[in-house]
């Protein structure tokens, strides 16, 4: 049988939703912890990682993280007030697979909406006009659109994809 842990870094909140709807669906079978908690990552056999994006990569604490694990299979979920299937999400997760230390297999991974921190949009409010990333009608309106998530659907499939996740671990260990 599978160990399972699943390992957050977040800053708004968005992450943690979603690593603990993840959680309940294999908390039978693992633990739940803060990527700022005293990790021992070796005696799990499935690591979930997840993390807030910033500029189209994993948060640094989550980097950092990634680069210490060796020979485990990895869940990569990721929250981001971007489209959570759009192009900017996947080359999100694209980017985290490079910061991954050696022998560890990608076994699933998860995009969501969030809530985009309020520091960021501070400061993107004061960009210039001229800016590529100075705040638009159609900017304002995605961040507005972020604000709402997760929802309870993202939640519910935050939920529903861990347990598939578990499933086909379950079932690959027996092999």
């Amino acid at each position: 049988m599978n160990k399972y842990l699943i390992v957050y870094s977040s800053k708004t909140g968005n992450t943690k939703q979603i690593a603990e709807s993840m959680y309940s669906a294999i908390a039978d079978l693992g633990d739940l912890k803060s990527i700022d908690d005293e990790i021992e990552w070796e005696i799990y056999d499935v690591i979930f990682l997840g993390y807030s994006v910033e500029y189209g990569m994993p948060n640094k604490k989550a980097r950092e993280f990634l680069a210490k694990l060796q020979g485990k299979s990895i869940v990569l979920f990721q929250t981001l007030g971007a489209e959570a299937m759009g192009e900017h999400a996947m080359i999100s997760l694209a980017n985290a697979v490079r910061y991954l230390g050696s022998n560890c297999k990608i076994v699933g991974a998860f995009s969501s909406q969030g809530k985009i921190d309020p520091n960021l949009l501070d400061r993107l409010a004061k960009l210039p006009a001229n800016h590529p990333h100075a705040p638009s009608i159609e900017s304002q309106k995605r961040w507005q659109k972020a604000a709402v998530h997760p929802d309870a659907t993202e939640l519910l499939e935050a939920h529903e994809f861990a347990l598939k996740i578990k499933k086909r671990m379950n079932f690959l260990a027996q092999k």
